[in-house]
């Protein structure tokens, strides 16, 4: 039969812990009287501290045996949870901003398409107000682009001022396109 370092291991924890919880308990003092002499193979350490039977009873320690309970308070511990790299996520936004509420637990499960948590953040609503400005400034080139074309049918106004006007109308529409696209991005409907 082989033996393992893993399973001599476990036969060591299996063997060591019994005695060690039963060693736990708390016995009465047989002899009270030695524990109030002092010691004469005493040594000092600074790292250890020394208390005596009459400390004990002065301070009121009591010693017992180790038990389960339920706590009635909240406990508060400082630790990190550790995740297998499989089971690691990690989530990112188009937008930063911060975190209005989520519905869900650690630990939850989730489902495509579901909604993990409600982000907060200023540039959303100039986002919106941006895009909304550019289409009121896309339908007005649209209008004088097209009055300076029928200008220009008539010979009335200079092919400068239609290119002008063209361009000014390209641009606000590649703009407003652009931010079409960003709000849609961010799962915003643009209409």
């Amino acid at each position: 039969m082989k033996f393992t370092i893993q399973s001599i291991g476990k036969l060591a924890v299996t063997i060591a812990l019994p005695l060690f919880i039963s060693s736990c308990g708390s016995k009465p003092a047989e002899n009270s009287t030695a524990e109030a002499k002092p010691d004469t193979a005493h040594t000092e350490d600074k790292n250890t501290v020394e208390v005596t039977a009459a400390q004990y009873k002065a301070i009121g320690i009591s010693l017992g045996s180790a038990e389960p309970k339920n706590l009635a308070g909240l406990l508060k511990v400082n630790g990190f949870i550790d995740v297998p790299p499989q089971n690691l996520v990690s989530i990112t936004t188009q937008m930063g901003g911060i975190v209005k509420s989520t519905p869900l637990l650690q630990g939850s499960s989730v489902s495509k398409g579901e909604v993990i948590a409600v982000l907060q953040n200023q540039d959303y609503v100039q986002l919106q107000q941006d895009y909304l400005e550019s289409k009121s400034q896309l339908e007005l080139s649209d209008t004088e682009y097209k009055r300076q074309q029928e200008l220009s049918q008539q010979n009335v106004n200079s092919q400068k001022v239609l290119q002008q006007s063209k361009a000014q109308y390209q641009t606000m529409l590649a703009r407003e396109n652009a931010l079409k696209q960003r709000l849609r991005l961010i799962n915003i409907s643009p209409e």
